[in-house]
């Protein structure tokens, strides 16, 4: 007999970790990890030009026009444009605002930094990152799949534009951060959209379903 496994992460062990952090707050949380700006976005996966990890680093610059200097970039990741990224940022002058950890292999760690983060970017394809960051109440943001991509993996399904998280029709670094710009500034959607989150891993992410 044969039947279809969706790709999935252990839900129940990664919320284990989501409930303890729950339980010690969100701002103490931050504080402890050193997590110092108002506003934290962040990418994990291979730090590749494919990925387009540099559009964050454009992101930031349009954002810091409309809400100021309180926000972070977070780049959780190794890979061949890794270097590179870390020369753009330097030239730009804006060490203070981008942080790096490489590749990171603790689920504790990982948990923290995704919980912390009000937005995961990325810009180009995706896959279980989207599972992983629903794990820690963090909605997705990426470009819609066209003719040059980028071209996802199947867990893009879970990502449902407005609900768990944006997908960008416009391929463009404006478009993107006016849609993440409103999201920053609305508690409303913010809470709306982390019970729509809850919902998915609870249910159709849930490992659960794979026992």
């Amino acid at each position: 007999k044969l039947f279809v496994a969706y790709n999935c992460l252990n839900t129940n062990f990664l919320s284990t970790i989501r409930d303890k952090l729950e339980t010690e707050g969100r701002e103490s949380v931050k504080k402890r990890i050193g997590f110092t700006h108002e506003y934290n976005l962040i990418f994990i996966g291979r730090i590749l030009e494919a990925k387009q990890p540099q559009i964050l680093i454009n992101i930031y610059e349009y954002l810091i026009n409309e809400i100021g200097n309180s926000i972070c970039i977070h780049f959780v990741g190794d890979g061949d444009y890794l270097n590179q990224l870390k020369e753009i940022v330097k030239f730009k002058g804006i060490e203070n605002n981008v942080k790096f950890y490489g590749a990171v292999h603790d689920d504790i760690k990982n948990g923290e930094l995704l919980y912390c983060s009000d937005l995961m970017i990325m810009p180009g394809y995706v896959g279980l990152s989207v599972n992983h960051a629903f794990n820690f109440d963090c909605p997705v943001v990426t470009y819609q799949k066209k003719e040059n991509g980028p071209f996802h993996s199947p867990e893009i399904e879970y990502l449902i534009d407005e609900k768990t998280g944006f997908i960008v029709e416009t391929h463009s670094v404006e478009a993107m951060s006016i849609i993440i710009s409103k999201y920053l500034d609305s508690k409303y959607i913010q809470y709306q959209m982390k019970l729509s989150i809850r919902y998915m891993i609870e249910t159709t992410c849930s490992i659960n379903n794979f026992l």
